[in-house]
């Protein structure tokens, strides 16, 4: 083959496999990561000792479940509070005062018959039964029978008052202890789910260990494939220049005498052989 003809026979065609983008394979102390590209899969792996840690998490994970004994614990306490939340809001406050109110009335009777009658008693005894003042009303009353009649009615005011504040209260301690315990019995029954996916976060996060590992190798195979590139790319561009070049000098020395003339040029280089 002259030297002309296989200056512009078509040129080989570059090595493109250098481009492709092939990711490393690295292990390091915490674990590693590794690629088939036959099978275009990768695997992650951790080393025996985070690996056990991992598993340690894992398996803590599942035992904090709670069973089907603490499940129905935690529901009947919150069950419990919303029956007292219940009773509480659907209290008829006005009757319960009134037959408390009745009911301390009847506890203290016999103390007050007993006042009554000693009241009477002395009286009677300093002759002051009979004596009465008069109410402006048309009618009259016994002092002493009247100012101790003052002084129990006081009393019942009182105790009146006392009883509704007492009522009232207790209400409101009920509708406290109701909402707590059902607090309680939710939190009971999603807390352990609380801490068994904070045990499970924290053992898949170590995982992410060897993230490093897998950053590092799809790097390196990025920068493989731009060197494989960077190469291909030299080459083409080499034979690009030669064509130019030879191109260049081609068609100039053919502007200035034809072919004949470049014939004449490379005869020099070979004693006389020809290259066309």
């Amino acid at each position: 083959m002259s030297f002309v003809t296989s200056l512009f026979k078509k040129p080989k065609t570059p090595d493109y496999s250098q481009m492709k983008f092939q990711p490393y394979s690295i292990s390091g102390p915490l674990g590693g990561v590794k690629f088939d590209e036959g099978a275009k899969t990768g695997q992650v792996t951790l080393s025996p000792e985070i690996q056990q840690f991992m598993d340690l998490y894992l398996r803590g994970a599942k035992e904090m479940l709670p069973s089907p004994t603490d499940t129905q614990f935690a529901t009947d306490i919150s069950t419990y509070g919303t029956k007292l939340v219940g009773e509480a809001t659907g209290r008829d406050l006005n009757t319960q005062i009134a037959d408390e109110y009745k009911r301390k009335l009847k506890l203290l009777e016999p103390e007050r018959t007993a006042e009554d009658i000693r009241l009477k008693e002395q009286l009677y005894g300093t002759g002051r039964s009979g004596a009465g003042i008069s109410l402006g009303t048309g009618g009259y009353i016994n002092p002493e029978l009247y100012s101790s009649s003052l002084a129990r009615e006081q009393v019942n005011l009182g105790l009146l008052s006392d009883i509704d504040r007492l009522m009232r209260e207790r209400q409101i301690e009920d509708l406290q202890r109701g909402i707590g315990l059902y607090g309680m019995g939710e939190e009971l029954r999603l807390s352990p789910y609380t801490q068994s996916f904070g045990l499970l976060s924290q053992g898949a996060g170590l995982g992410s260990l060897v993230d490093p590992y897998l950053s590092s190798a799809i790097s390196a195979g990025g920068a493989s494939a731009t060197a494989g590139g960077n190469i291909v790319g030299a080459q083409l561009g080499q034979q690009q220049s030669n064509l130019g070049f030879w191109g260049s000098l081609l068609g100039g020395i053919g502007a200035g005498g034809g072919f004949s003339g470049l014939g004449n040029l490379f005869k020099g280089f070979g004693g006389g052989k020809s290259y066309f």
